[in-house]
């Protein structure tokens, strides 16, 4: 009996342990699959991450591209669309994609924080499970990218003088290029085919940042953003502005305007700097200074009273004394002064909407309809067709009044200017340009040698500029040898901005062209379809026998390197495509996730 009592323990003992057994075994399994579920799961939000990340480093991509800036506008950018958006059908939606699973990304541009040093791209990555063509369940990640740029070089602004370069990277003035004037700025005269920063002493311009600078023949001008105006290099004719003729200035030196002027832009000429005034009393004022000996300070004297050492007032509001007589600007505000300039024995501005030129007038550069030199401001003659009934929104000049030199036999100076129809808007705007043309540089096959009065330039037939849809044309420059625009064809992006140039081919930037002078406009491009063709332009200066423009922050040029003027290490040959003054390269940007 005690052995059958036995025996049932036994099995009753048995089936405990086995159901004991079994019900771990079962929470085993339960954690295997829960475990496996997990695992999946794991693994589908990272493909999900992955796609997520390809949407961040393709959106950064197209923002460098771009400038810094968002390039997609409204639309959604995606694996299949372009930088601008636009979706290619040609291209997968998917960054991965099989029969039972898909990835792919999304970049909303509403949720994009981005600035020119700093930023954060946030793009969404999702993962699709699909089942007989059917989407069974998504898995999404949200990743967000912040960035840092490095901001000690990067390019604001640039002018050309006579064999050198300047620029502004990042609130501080660069040159490069001959310096037997010391018009390079750093307290030396040697020479130099890489970038020198002009000197910041503290007795000088010390920490102030730089808003703008000009360059005239040997010598430049900068405006700080204290309002004061600071010049170096050639003083021979009193282009330091202090009330001196010191011939050489290896540094900064401020230039004696009165205390409660307020600068708003520079120009500069040959030998002749000018300001104009940005508040109070000041506004629409303009002073210049530097020489006089064709009339392009504009103060009504000229030879044989040629140098002023001292800014004095020659247009605008509230002059102590009255204009001399023939003044056309007189009393009204100036709202633009000329930019260029660095051969050219003339001035121009805009006032009320025209535009007004002094100085020198060989060649018909005032455009007054004659060859007499001006000594006072005169209007720019507006014909039917040209600029009258035109709103004039930026005027550049530049060109040698004078032959210098055996190799330079025509004279060659020219203005233009950027004006648009009082009915239209400024995406109607064209180009216009007058005096020399012995480098097809008034972009006119018809305008002869010369035109005293503005003809339409860059429209002929042949010309990149004519085409249809029309190109909008958004900024002007003036070299010694030419002129080249800032265009985009109106039914594409303005990130597909470009510069166009006719004249000689050192300014046209399209390569060692067996044209020597084209008055057709062509487009200026690196050659290798780098960053300078695949990035919207941003900034365009003239000046000499160069031109420079501004490309995702760097600065690129092209035209005569006798002196090493390019900024690439190099010097002697003239350089045909535009080329990055590398020296100056922007550092690449840092991610910090």
């Amino acid at each position: 009996m005690n052995q059958y009592r036995q025996n049932g323990s036994i099995v009753a003992y048995i089936l405990i342990i086995a159901l004991t057994s079994m019900v771990i075994l079962l929470g085993l399994l339960q954690q295997v699959s829960t475990d496996y579920i997990d695992t999946k799961d794991r693994y589908y939000n990272k493909l999900a991450e992955a796609a997520a990340e390809a949407g961040t480093s393709y959106a950064l991509a197209c923002i460098e591209q771009n400038n810094r800036t968002v390039s997609w506008g409204a639309a959604i950018l995606m694996p299949n669309s372009n930088c601008n958006g636009t979706i290619n059908g040609s291209l997968s939606q998917y960054v991965y994609n099989d029969t039972t699973l898909q990835t792919t990304f999304t970049v909303d541009p509403a949720q994009q924080n981005i600035t020119p040093t700093n930023g954060t791209i946030t793009a969404t990555g999702t993962t699709s499970l699909l089942r007989s063509g059917t989407v069974i369940r998504t898995y999404t990640v949200v990743q967000k990218r912040s960035l840092r740029w490095d901001t000690d070089n990067l390019a604001q602004a640039t002018s050309s003088g006579t064999n050198r370069t300047c620029g502004i990277l990042s609130a501080s003035a660069w040159c490069w290029g001959q310096n037997n004037h010391g018009q390079l700025g750093d307290s030396t005269f040697d020479n130099s085919t890489l970038p020198v920063r002009v000197i910041r002493d503290p007795a000088g311009i010390g920490t102030n940042r730089v808003r703008q600078i000009v360059s005239g023949n040997f010598s430049n001008c900068i405006l700080l953003a204290n309002n004061q105006v600071w010049c170096w290099g050639f003083g021979n004719v009193g282009q330091m502005g202090n009330g001196t003729f010191t011939t050489d200035n290896p540094a900064p030196i401020k230039v004696n305007l009165p205390s409660t002027f307020q600068p708003y832009q520079l120009a500069a000429g040959f030998n002749t700097f000018c300001a104009l005034g940005n508040n109070g009393a000041n506004l629409g004022q303009v002073w210049c200074w530097g020489a006089d000996n064709t009339g392009q300070v504009g103060n009504g004297q000229g030879s044989p009273n040629p140098n002023v050492n001292t800014p004095v007032q020659i247009a605008g509001p509230g002059p102590a004394t009255a204009y001399p007589a023939g003044n056309a600007i007189g009393t009204t505000s100036v709202t633009a002064l000329s930019y260029g300039g660095a051969f050219s024995q003339n001035m121009c501005a805009i006032a009320s909407n025209f535009a007004y030129c002094w100085g020198a007038n060989d060649s018909g550069q005032i455009g007054n309809n004659s060859r007499v030199d001006q000594y006072v401001p005169v209007a720019v003659a507006r014909q039917t067709g040209k600029l009258a009934g035109k709103i004039v929104v930026k005027i550049a000049i530049d060109g040698h009044s004078v032959i210098n030199a055996p190799s330079q036999p025509d004279l060659e100076t020219h203005t233009c200017a950027l004006a648009y129809p009082s009915a239209g808007t400024i995406n109607d705007a064209a180009v216009y340009c007058w005096g020399s043309n012995a480098d097809e540089a008034l972009g006119n096959v018809a305008a002869g040698v010369d035109s005293l009065v503005p003809v339409l330039a860059g429209q002929d037939t042949g010309s990149a500029l004519k085409t249809t849809p029309v190109m909008r044309i958004t900024d002007l420059a003036v070299s010694g040898s030419g002129a080249c625009v800032l265009a985009y064809r109106s039914d594409r992006a303005v990130s597909t901005t470009r510069p166009y140039c006719w004249g000689h081919v050192f300014t046209r930037g399209e390569g060692a062209s067996p044209v020597n002078k084209d008055p057709l406009a062509n487009i200026a491009t690196d050659g290798v379809s780098g960053p300078f063709d695949n990035n919207q332009t941003m900034a365009l200066t003239g000046g000499a026998y160069r031109m420079c423009a501004i490309a995702d922050y760097r600065i690129y040029c092209w035209g005569v390197n006798t002196i090493g003027q390019i900024g690439n290490g190099t010097q002697g040959a003239p350089v045909y495509n535009p080329t990055e003054a590398t020296f100056l390269r922007s550092p690449p940007l840092r991610t910090l996730y």
